[in-house]
């Protein structure tokens, strides 16, 4: 039960420190935003994979990705903001639902996630995004 506790507190702290990584340091804000949306997204899929990962860290994770996903879109501009946004407009606002049998999100997610790829590409920053599935 303490090890659940403890990985709760610590995913929270985890998601904004990647969702922020880099995104002042550089001053294209669209590649650092496009590799801390990969960092994001590939941190998800590794959690929603991993069995050992406890059904409270995920849910702490899920709850906070669409907001983290949704701030990188505030340093970015053009195309990549555009598809960034979409991608959050196209989200539940409880991520916790995106994976529910039958749930149509997680496949808009993933077709809008490969735009934000595509845009990402375009401004120069070439990205790989994990699937849960």
């Amino acid at each position: 039960m303490l090890t659940a506790m403890r990985s709760t507190r610590l995913i929270f702290p985890v998601l904004l420190l990647l969702a922020f990584a880099g995104c002042a340091a550089q001053p294209d804000g669209n590649a650092s935003a496009c590799a801390s949306f990969a960092k994001l997204n590939n941190h998800w899929a590794s959690i929603e994979r991993d069995s050992t990962v406890s059904e409270s860290a995920r849910l702490t994770f899920r709850h906070g990705y669409r907001t983290a996903i949704d701030d990188l879109a505030l340093h970015t501009s053009g195309d990549v903001k555009l598809r960034l946004t979409a991608l959050v407009t196209a989200m539940p606002a409880d991520a916790t639902t995106m994976l529910l049998s039958g749930a149509l999100t997680y496949d808009a997610y993933v077709s809008n996630s490969g735009l934000v790829a595509d845009a990402c590409k375009a401004a120069g920053a070439t990205i790989r995004l994990d699937t849960v599935r």
